[in-house]
C-alpha cells in the first residue's frame, strides 16, 4: 500500500495500544465511521455531482454521459469508465489513485455487478458511455470508501435521455430527448458500496485515519450491495 503519512515506531505504537483496548486516538471503537456528508446534484440532462467527505477526507465525483459504440463482447450493454485523480501530482499519489481507479472499475463494472443493459441505445451500435471522475481534494484517509461513495452517489442521480433512433438515407439517426420528466434512472440494483477493512495487529478496523493506515499489515476491500445486504470481496 502506498505510504502517505510518516510516522515514528512510538506513534505506531500508540495507536495499535488504542485500538487494542479499542479506544482509537481520535476517540472511536474499532467499526465506528467518522461522520458521513454526501450532497449531490444532476447538472442539465447529461451530468450529475457528488460531494463526500468521511471526516476530513474530500472528494468530488461527476458523471456525464456520451454516446459511444458497445463492445463486440457485450453489444447490448453500455461501458462505464472511472477515473480517480488529485490535484497533488505527487509520483505516489498518482500510482495510489491509479490502483483506486483500477480497483473501482472492477467493482462497479465485473459480472456480478453490472446492469447495464439499460445504457444500450442500439445492440452492436450505439450505447451510452458513463464517464466518471473523482477528485480528491483531501486524503485523511478511507479513500477507496469515499471515492466509491462518490461513484455510487453519481450513478444514483444520474438520469438516462430517452433516445428516438430513425433511419434516414440508411444511416441510423439519433436524436437525444431532453425533457428530464421522461429520463429514467439507473438501475442501482447491483451497484455496490464500497467497505474498506485495514488489519492492525490481527484487529480489523473501518474507516481508517492516514496515520492508522501506515501502521496496518493487511487492506481488504469488499462491495455490499444494499438490495439484498450481499458482501463479495473484491
Amino acid at each position: 500500500m502506498a505510504l502517505t503519512t510518516k510516522l515514528s515506531t512510538e506513534e505506531c505504537l500508540f495507536i495499535k495500544e488504542g485500538i487494542s483496548n479499542d479506544v482509537r486516538a481520535d476517540g472511536r471503537s474499532k467499526n465506528c465511521y467518522r461522520e458521513i456528508k454526501i450532497k449531490s446534484d444532476l447538472i442539465g440532462y447529461l451530468y450529475s455531482s457528488a460531494k463526500v467527505m468521511i471526516g476530513k477526507t474530500k472528494v468530488i465525483g461527476s458523471a456525464y454521459l456520451r454516446v459511444g459504440e458497445p463492445t463486440h463482447y457485450s453489444p447490448e450493454k453500455g461501458m462505464i469508465n472511472i477515473n480517480v485523480n488529485s490535484l497533488n501530482k505527487n509520483r505516489k499519489k498518482i500510482d495510489k489513485y491509479q490502483e483506486i481507479s483500477s480497483v473501482l472499475q472492477s467493482s462497479f463494472t465485473c459480472q456480478s455487478y453490472q446492469n447495464l443493459e439499460m445504457l444500450c441505445i442500439t445492440k452492436g451500435q450505439k450505447c451510452w458511455v458513463v464517464n466518471i471522475d473523482v477528485l480528491v481534494i483531501d486524503d485523511s484517509g478511507n479513500i477507496y470508501d469515499a471515492a466509491g461513495l462518490a461513484v455510487y452517489t453519481v450513478l444514483e442521480k444520474l438520469r438516462i435521455p430517452n433516445v428516438n433512433v430513425t433511419e434516414v438515407d440508411g444511416f441510423e439517426e439519433i436524436e437525444i430527448d431532453e425533457d428530464l420528466s421522461r429520463a429514467c434512472c439507473m438501475d442501482m440494483t447491483l451497484f455496490p458500496i464500497i467497505v474498506t477493512a485495514y488489519v492492525i495487529d490481527d484487529q480489523h478496523i473501518y474507516d481508517t485515519t492516514s496515520s492508522e493506515e501506515v501502521c496496518s499489515s493487511l487492506r481488504i476491500i469488499f462491495g455490499f450491495r444494499p438490495t439484498d445486504q450481499q458482501f463479495t470481496f473484491i
